[in-house]
């Protein structure tokens, strides 16, 4: 299934060329619009057989006004409804499909049938005394004049045999009757009879039915006879298109009433586009407002009033003959193959715009979605993952808030994304460039930088206004709608805590229990816990988007942030030319911006360098300038788990500090560096990301890692969070590949360049380099020989037995490298033995059980906080069999 839009056509009306279009989304629609006409075609064969047998049906039409009378009392259902809601594109479908019937293939098929077609009529605009069959009269009137003013420029011989003077005006008699009938229904309504001119004038009105078929059938025989005075069709038919019919609310009964009455007849088709559960409530309104006095006094019954229009509507258009438009969200849901092609039409050989200019990937090979998120992508840098069954909630569902949607972000300003490969040719070795080239390198990347934000800053702004004030007041109700462009006008630092306020005040408002206890703090992290909540308590779909529109509104203030952090840092590089200057740093430090990562000035205190030897870590300390023991008594603080993925990866958000420049410099992989601050930027400022990350970590990492050996876990760590965030959205197709139509990736892998690379120089190599050797150590060997030994310690009978268990331990410790490291943390237990051993020489036995049980306790607290600062619990080095005594 296809849906084909162009750009430049937002605010006005697409016509389908082809309605016999299989692939079309409106196909369904117009075969079924197609059987209705093949209905009221038999129908009117089958009228006019009975009514004048087999001569009259091959007469008829020469015969003039004035003619046997025809029986139209009983005929019915001729209209045609194309409904759907604002922008569903009704109208599109009614005036494609209206074009259609001239087609020679669509006449073909009807099998004889031709169609003249009058100019569509919005009823919107009808004046307060003007009735819709004054209207069509005019327009039927226009019609002819116009067909008469043709015939007479065409001066040939065929002319004063196909259109008489006598002709002319007998359709112009045939109007005049009208006209009169029309005056005198619609326009003498309780008017005093006062002479036998408005009697007769009353009576040809009871034969306004009569009168429109009279005239409809001389309209045709006059426009569409041919060149030898035939008619050019044996079943000719008007077509009275009828736009908006349901948003002329006051007037809509009267119009669909006088359709009713005088518009059923055999030679017109009426094709409406109008939403029908908007006209049955109009009706409804209509049939409350004429039994309100029975409805006061409860003579009637409610339902019944309903029941009315109800079977009013059902009678006037048949269910067969109501053509409901495609819902984008249904077909989704139904999980309908939707494609889209967006095409300009002032460059016919671009292709579809939703794919970037020369690409060779098919749009086949993506969702509808999933292409349309991509060109958000494109022209924000904004990540959405594309939900499984249901369209995503910033999409729009109708096909002209779909085409507007389109039209802005086709309005947008091209972002030229950075190239890598020519800033960085990929068989050029980095680490042997010499360092003038590597700056030169490096100022084209600032270059590069510095382009793509200045446009990207342009896009967020005109994505934002769209997102704020059209999205927001479009799918919130006003309330929410306020709250989030209230939210724009919030200082940053303001903006979390305001979110949360409104989230709780929302859900008193909506009498969801009692009030929740005050959260821990206003940060970002009780934003996400708030919001968490919310989508478990959400129930309407308003919920839903107003959830949505908190997230996507600090996703887009992220951004903005960034791109304001990277513009001045490409700035700064370019004006810097100091000869120490040779790496594009970025600076995504708390407190100098609105990120929503909570973060240490330079996290160095990840349980994952625990295992450094000190004189390493103390040495890094140092270049960078942190207090050595306070970054110790960090990284030794008691965490639930060993590694920290994210304080581990956050390094790279802060290397563009003061500090962070100090681990970078002997650096040569610039672009490494690049694309891991890309990598973690997109991580930490796109909601969709973040989700899916955490649910990744809480969900298939963090449950596996302590059965795994941490260079596995680190390496694994690193390379499944590049397929999850590359997951988002990706090509289905075989030849789309990442390469040929990037979407979003994250490069943390190359992380790993800094481990592998033997000959970096830079202090972040170091300590990445140690950080992964280290981690490839098992330390539950250790672990479990310093249980053991620790049990010797713990069983001692005697002081010099204590004292002898206490060397072999510390001894245990230097065997297994954690003394160096773990020294300060075993000093309260050398106080504690101090402590026995003065009880030993106390006479009271329970003071030396005391200070006995004290010294176990402080050893068990200690095993237990070092079991832990590397993932495990003592349970877990108690089951563990060492290798030796495995079988």
């Amino acid at each position: 299934m296809l849906l084909q839009m162009k750009k430049g056509q937002e605010h006005g009306l697409v016509i389908t060329p082809n309605i016999k279009e299989k692939s079309n989304i409106m196909y369904a629609a117009y075969s079924q619009a197609l059987e209705a006409v093949k209905e009221i075609a038999r129908q009117a064969r089958k009228f006019y057989a009975q009514q004048h047998e087999e001569e009259w049906a091959r007469k008829h039409y020469a015969q003039q006004y004035g003619g046997e009378k025809a029986q139209l009392y009983s005929y019915a259902h001729n209209i045609i409804a194309f409904s759907g809601s604002r922008g569903q594109g009704k109208t599109s479908a009614m005036l494609s499909f209206s074009k259609a019937l001239a087609e020679e293939k669509v006449k073909e098929e009807l099998g004889g049938c031709s169609f003249t077609l009058l100019e569509p009529i919005d009823p919107t605009v009808l004046e307060k005394n003007q009735g819709i069959l004054a209207v069509i009269l005019s327009r039927m009137y226009h019609l002819a004049e116009k067909h008469w003013q043709e015939a007479c420029a065409d001066q040939n011989s065929s002319f004063r045999h196909s259109h008489t003077e006598a002709e002319r005006n007998a359709i112009l008699d045939c109007f005049q009757r009208c006209l009169s009938s029309i005056t005198a229904v619609k326009f003498r309504k309780g008017e005093e009879i006062k002479s036998l001119q408005i009697v007769h004038e009353i009576s040809d009105s009871a034969l306004l039915k009569e009168s429109f078929y009279r005239l409809t059938e001389q309209l045709l025989r006059f426009t569409s006879r041919g060149s030898n005075g035939a008619h050019a069709s044996e079943l000719p038919f008007l077509v009275i298109q009828l736009d908006d019919t349901d948003f002329q609310i006051q007037k809509a009964y009267e119009i669909l009433d006088d359709i009713r009455k005088y518009l059923t007849i055999p030679n017109v088709i009426i094709l409406m586009a109008t939403d029908m559960d908007l006209l049955r409530h109009t009706l409804a309104q209509h049939y409350l407002e004429e039994f309100g006095t029975g409805l006061k006094y409860k003579t009637i019954d409610i339902g019944e009033v309903r029941k009315l229009e109800s079977k009013y509507l059902d009678k006037l258009i048949p269910p067969t003959f109501a053509v409901y438009l495609p819902h984008i969200d249904d077909l989704i849901r139904q999980q309908e193959t939707l494609q889209i092609d967006y095409q300009d039409p002032d460059q016919p050989d671009r292709g579809n715009l939703l794919l970037p200019q020369g690409c060779p990937c098919k749009a086949a090979g993506f969702s509808f979605q999933a292409l349309i998120l991509r060109y958000i992508y494109r022209q924000t840098h904004i990540i959405f993952a594309e939900p499984d069954n249901h369209i995503h909630n910033l999409i729009p569902t109708t096909l002209r808030g779909l085409s507007q949607f389109l039209g802005l972000l086709a309005s947008m300003r091209e972002v030229k994304e950075v190239d890598l490969d020519s800033i960085f040719p990929p068989d050029e070795d980095a680490r042997k460039q010499p360092v003038e080239k590597a700056r030169e390198s490096a100022k084209r990347l600032a270059q590069s930088v510095l382009d793509e934000s200045e446009a990207l800053e342009w896009n967020l702004r005109l994505f934002e206004d769209y997102f704020l004030y059209d999205w927001a007041h479009t799918k919130l109700p006003k309330a929410e709608g306020d709250i989030i462009e209230q939210l724009s006008r919030t200082m940053p630092g303001e903006r979390c805590r305001a979110a949360i306020l409104a989230l709780r005040a929302y859900k008193q408002l909506k009498g969801e229990g009692e009030e929740a206890p005050e959260p821990a703090g206003y940060g970002y992290s009780a934003l996400v816990e708030e919001l968490e909540k919310r989508k478990g308590q959400n129930r309407l779909l308003t919920e839903f988007y107003f959830t949505f529109a908190i997230q996507t509104f600090f996703s887009i203030q992220f951004h903005k942030t960034v791109l304001r952090q990277k513009r001045r840092a490409a700035q700064a590089f370019l004006e810097d030319d100091s000869p120490e200057n040779s790496l594009l740093l970025f600076d995504f430090t708390p407190g100098k911006m609105e990120l929503p990562w909570v973060y240490d000035d330079l996290p160095m205190n990840s349980e994952l360098l625990v295992p450094l030897r000190r004189g390493e870590y103390i040495s890094l300390c140092e270049k960078i300038g942190i207090k050595e023991n306070e970054a110790l008594t960090q990284s030794l603080s008691r965490r639930k788990k060993n590694f920290n993925p994210m304080k581990f990866l956050a390094t790279f958000l802060v290397l563009g500090s003061e500090r962070g420049k100090l681990l970078a410099l002997g650096a040569p992989l610039q672009k490494d560096i690049y694309l891991i601050q890309t990598s973690m930027v997109n991580i930490a400022i796109n909601w969709d990301v973040q989700e899916k990350f955490r649910r990744f970590l809480t969900e298939r990492f963090l449950d596996n890692e302590r059965s795994r050996p941490y260079k596995e876990v680190l390496a694994s760590f690193l390379t499944e969070a590049d397929e999850l965030v590359k997951g988002i959205n990706k090509a289905s197709g075989a030849a789309n590949t990442d390469k040929s139509c990037p979407m979003v990736s994250t490069y943390l892998k190359n992380v790993l360049n800094f481990t592998l690379y033997s000959e970096t120089r830079s202090p972040l190599g170091h300590l990445f380099r140690n950080v992964y050797e280290s981690v490839g150590q098992d330390y539950r060997d250790a672990l479990h020989t310093v249980m053991e030994s620790a049990d010797q310690l713990k069983g001692a009978a005697d002081l010099s037995q204590a004292r002898d268990e206490w060397n072999n331990f510390l001894k245990t410790l230097q065997a297994v490298g954690l003394y160096n490291v773990l020294q300060d943390r075993w000093k309260k237990s050398q106080d504690a033995l101090s402590r026995i051993e003065e009880s030993l020489f106390d006479s009271d036995p329970h003071a030396m059980d005391v200070a006995r049980a004290a010294f176990i306790r402080t050893v068990d607290l200690q095993l237990a906080a070092l079991y832990e600062s590397f993932g495990y619990t003592a349970k877990d080095i108690e089951e563990y069999t060492t290798p030796e005594h495995k079988t």
